[in-house]
């Protein structure tokens, strides 16, 4: 498998995800940090991938793998919490853990449904750009023998780990349809609605979490 490197700004969510505005100076991060957002993605990417295409994994490990990559990659606490917006406030106490378990299940179906489909192709990934926060952007393409298609990548530092905040499917923001999705159910359910909508949702919210990150 070959992954071939580049960088770019992912425009779509700034301000939902807390990023400077466009008029604002913008301080350049280190060639280290570049560096290392990049090794960072090249790795859960090629992993993922390997783990997906295994052949010889069963189907219950193959799900054990790629929860553990996700687990390990991704900052599902912080993604569910932006997700849901001001409605996290309407969560009671009680809710909240439920609902931070029921995102994260319902979160790796959705991407290992899209994951599934990157085999035997290669990343390419094609510049990069950075927030005033310190967000790295990533824009890559999944190269496949006929055609590819776009794959962007937010990075960010929590307590020093960089850790996936976004993902972009050909310009499609999985944290702006997921907070369209979850906010409309909230308005028109109420938040029972929305707890029970994700019960169906989530069938592998039993599974432990690990290594995730509190949202802020």
């Amino acid at each position: 498998m070959r992954v071939v490197w580049n960088v770019c700004l992912m425009t779509v969510g700034l301000v939902m995800l807390g990023t400077a505005n466009a008029a604002d100076p913008v301080e350049a991060p280190s060639v280290e940090d570049v560096t290392e957002a990049s090794a960072f993605v090249q790795e859960l990417v090629d992993a993922t991938i390997t783990s997906l295409s295994d052949e010889e994994l069963s189907d219950t490990d193959r799900r054990a793998q790629f929860t553990t990559l996700i687990d390990r990659g991704f900052a599902s606490d912080y993604i569910a919490k932006v997700v849901l917006g001001r409605y996290w406030l309407k969560l009671s106490a009680d809710q909240r853990p439920e609902y931070m378990r029921l995102f994260r299940s319902f979160m790796l179906e959705n991407l290992m449904s899209r994951m599934s489909l990157f085999n035997d192709e290669y990343l390419e990934i094609l510049g990069h750009q950075f927030t005033k926060k310190g967000d790295i952007f990533v824009l890559s393409q999944i190269v496949m023998v006929n055609e590819a298609f776009d794959v962007d990548w937010r990075v960010r530092r929590f307590n020093g780990v960089y850790k996936i905040i976004d993902v972009r499917l050909e310009g499609i923001s999985m944290v702006i349809t997921n907070h369209e999705e979850f906010t409309s159910t909230a308005f028109t359910e109420g938040m029972d609605g929305l707890m029970d909508s994700l019960r169906r949702w989530s069938p592998s919210a039993s599974e432990p979490v690990a290594n995730s990150v509190s949202p802020h």
